[in-house]
């Protein structure tokens, strides 16, 4: 692993989008001090617009962290779906119950969730990432949400973010009211040579990197070159170029290891703003070429954007502990973990036995109403962590099996189908997130 070899505390180059690792450019400066500037100012539509890769997902995670304590968030990207959906969702992430199919009891639920949060002194901020794959039926629906307000103030200040067909979408005759609402409208733009080095350098510094100097100037104006200025384009060179480094024991990333990686990686890799990647093999060990999809050696245990995730199912569900359990082989490894009533970060469970176990291979919501009498749980673990409830939510892509979410509480009885639901939003999320750091690292032969 290259964590060890060039002396990192974690993987600089992941593609999960870390509020930590954000590299404020010129470009990202702007528009985040514009998407500032709009909540402060209490604006209702904003929007954010920028092609895919540019860091996009990554500065609105980070923003939302700056607003965190102060201010009712939520983080919506769940863009296939009708309205009624989409209010279900949008009710479920700011801690509302939705009623499924009444519109009418929905729009009164959310007017009193808003009201309550207006009279406690919080701002109600809610961003659409991927808005671009939204009927324009749903944008309209979107755009309704502008009555909810007072004489003097929104009682929710929206962003919309997306890719440069968002763009087009909205300049359509159908949205002209909601294009009138965008008070304010931000990109993010390709970084310029400069801009690269700071990004690779902060990252590396981030990741716990002392040597300022572990990528070559030459070899940062190739990747720079190469990327196109886009981030993820920049990551996935990166990421190479530390595998391949690793491999032949190199202290430093030069041009030629840059060059090798190039060479190395599908000949449409810059143009379609996809990644492959050398990878780690099985056994652990640095090497290039490897087949394998699996992204363990590619993080620490602790993914802190899921970590974000599961403090907030956690709230939301009045949960005592909850825990992301991520695919490894034949075991689930837990990636991340809040509260008292779980398991240690890396600890891990089988696949092919046990409550979690069983959710995943039946690829259903399980729960259970007391471990002291369900016989599905392990009771001796239950009691030694002290959990008397639990809800587990499985994790697939394309029936593919990647891991659980799940809640636990001290008290019998702790959850309703309400949490169910929760958890089911909730792990929209993380598969969406999972799925593309494993695409990412993905090799392109």
């Amino acid at each position: 692993m290259f964590l060890a070899h060039y002396g990192l505390r974690e993987n600089p180059f992941g593609v999960t989008p870390d509020p930590r690792f954000l590299c404020k450019t010129a470009s990202h400066l702007e528009a985040h001090a514009s998407l500032v500037h709009g909540i402060e100012s209490g604006v209702g539509f904003q929007a954010l617009i920028a092609q895919p890769g540019m860091g996009k997902t990554t500065l609105l995670f980070n923003l939302l962290e700056t607003y965190r304590s102060n201010a009712r968030t939520a983080f919506l990207f769940q863009t296939q779906c009708n309205s009624r959906e989409f209010l279900q969702y949008l009710l479920s992430e700011l801690g509302g119950e939705a009623l499924p199919g009444d519109l009418i009891a929905m729009h009164e639920r959310f007017n009193q969730l808003l009201a309550r949060e207006f009279r406690g002194g919080k701002r109600v901020i809610v961003v659409i990432d991927e808005a671009q794959n939204l009927d324009v039926s749903v944008l309209e629906t979107v755009r309704l949400l502008s009555d909810f307000e007072t004489a003097r103030a929104k009682l929710m200040q929206i962003i919309i973010a997306g890719q440069l067909q968002l763009g087009e979408k909205l300049a359509c005759g159908e949205l002209v009211q909601l294009r009138q609402r965008i008070s304010i409208l931000s990109r993010l733009d390709a970084l310029g040579e400069e801009d690269v080095k700071s990004y690779i350098s902060h990252r590396l510094t981030v990741a716990g990197c002392r040597n300022p100097e572990l990528f070559t100037p030459p070899a940062m104006a190739l990747i720079a070159s190469h990327s196109q200025g886009i981030p993820r384009n920049v990551n996935t060179l990166c990421f190479n170029a530390l595998s391949l480094g690793c491999a032949l024991e190199r202290q430093l990333i030069t041009d030629d290891i840059i060059r090798e990686v190039i060479a190395d990686l599908n000949p449409d890799f810059m143009m379609s703003g996809q990644g492959g990647a050398f990878h780690v093999n099985g056994s652990g060990h640095c090497g290039a070429h490897s087949q394998t999809q699996d992204a363990r050696e590619d993080t620490p245990w602790h993914d802190p954007v899921l970590g974000l995730i599961v403090e907030k199912t956690r709230e939301r569900t009045g949960a005592t502990g909850a825990a992301i359990a991520l695919t490894d082989g034949r075991q689930i490894i837990c990636r991340a973990t809040v509260g008292e009533t779980v398991p240690e970060l890396g600890a891990t469970l089988d696949i092919n036995s046990g409550f979690s176990g069983k959710c995943l291979r039946t690829g259903e919501a399980l729960r259970c109403d007391d471990s002291v009498t369900d016989s599905r749980v392990d009771s001796e673990v239950c009691r030694r962590l002290g959990i008397r409830s639990i809800i587990a939510m499985p994790l697939h892509w394309k029936q593919t099996p990647i891991g659980i979410l799940q809640v636990s509480s001290t008290r019998p009885h702790a959850f309703k189908e309400r949490d169910t639901r929760t958890l089911r939003a909730a792990a929209d999320q993380i598969v969406k997130l999972t799925f593309e750091l494993r695409q990412a690292t993905t090799q392109v032969r």
